[in-house]
């Protein structure tokens, strides 16, 4: 095969999540996609034929500073279904990449807690609109992806309650979450910032979240900043 006529991975994803979509009717198939974009931001515009072991590998360590091993291996999965597909379609010659680097192993991770110095540490360096959103990580319990999804109808100020949907929970079952003095305050404050949104959160632009990832960077860069090592939002 002439190496100019081998697709990029951008070009190539295109073809495999209509394939996972409309042909294996797979349900988690927006899941690949949201994989996928973290595959190609890091690749930038390489063609399937240049991406090699070495490459995989590098890609797992700058993954690993901003999320879980297992999510790592979730992203290498589809990564690794993308390179057979494309195998089968002749579009790429030569030894999956993703199956020859393997995934990584998955040691379970021990709970990482702030100690009361790095919380401080942390809520100094970021901006306002994510000193929100860990604080009301800390003191909820909730998920990221449950927080910047969180809406005003799912918040009761009157019987201090937050509702979590089903479908938003990971666990698909609905849960109520107590809420305390802390909370109350910022959920208030969040109320005059939101007007005229369904959102409680706003990003940085005052824009509601698209994204599950939205905070991945800010997260990590704030991390920095605060010379915390070894903490995932999940820890919050």
């Amino acid at each position: 095969m002439i190496k100019a006529t081998i697709p990029s991975l951008a070009d190539f994803a295109e073809d495999y999540l209509s394939y996972v979509r409309d042909t294996v009717k797979k349900r988690s198939w927006n899941r690949d996609e949201l994989c996928l974009r973290h595959l190609i931001d890091f690749f930038k515009g390489r063609k399937l034929s240049d991406i090699h072991p070495q490459d995989v590998d590098d890609y797992n360590t700058s993954r690993l500073n901003e999320v879980a091993p297992a999510t790592v291996n979730r992203q290498l999965e589809v990564l690794r279904h993308l390179f057979h597909l494309a195998e089968r379609w002749n579009k790429f010659f030569g030894k999956n990449p993703v199956s020859r680097a393997g995934l990584l192993p998955l040691n379970n991770h021990k709970e990482r807690i702030l100690n009361l110095d790095e919380e401080k540490r942390l809520l100094t360096v970021c901006d306002n609109y994510m000193r929100n959103i860990i604080i009301a990580a800390l003191y909820t319990g909730m998920r990221k992806g449950e927080v910047i999804s969180l809406k005003w109808e799912n918040v009761d100020l009157d019987n201090g309650i937050i509702t979590i949907d089903q479908t938003n929970a990971k666990s698909k079952k609905a849960r109520r979450i107590p809420i305390n003095s802390v909370v109350r305050r910022l959920l208030l404050e969040q109320r005059l910032k939101s007007a005229g949104y369904d959102y409680v959160f706003l990003n940085s632009k005052g824009l509601p979240y698209l994204r599950q990832d939205s905070l991945n960077r800010a997260f990590s860069l704030a991390l920095q900043k605060a010379e915390i090592k070894g903490l995932r939002f999940h820890d919050l």
